[in-house]
């Protein structure tokens, strides 16, 4: 009987360093497709573009500005690829974007007289 009782601990011992592995295993799994947030600052202190990382490749919507804070361009990323980019003038109108298969795209809604 004794000998029952004390196989039967150490069943359930191998059974708790089973589990506690495996439970730290899927922890540690999502801390590493946790998303980073990212931003850089000109000198002036202005910010000069945000984005974020997962599994160190950009995801998501990428801003970029110039030195004066307005959005020069943004992206957006799919696990690391470009989907498409859209820059902007000065006046914060579309002018060129870039698709996900690299073709360029020309905006003319721009009201300007040529």
């Amino acid at each position: 009987m004794l000998l029952l009782i004390a196989k039967t601990k150490q069943f359930f011992s191998y059974k708790l360093l089973i589990s506690l592995f495996l439970l730290f295993f899927a922890f540690s799994n999502v801390k590493a497709q946790s998303k980073e947030k990212v931003k850089e600052n000109y000198p002036n202190g202005k910010l000069k573009m945000s984005g974020t990382y997962q599994q160190n490749k950009k995801v998501g919507i990428w801003y970029y500005y110039n030195p004066a804070g307005w959005i020069f361009y943004k992206e957006k990323w799919r696990n690391g690829n470009l989907m498409w980019r859209i820059e902007y003038n000065e006046k914060h109108q579309k002018v060129r974007g870039i698709n996900a298969k690299g073709e360029e795209i020309i905006y003319k809604g721009c009201n300007c007289k040529n």
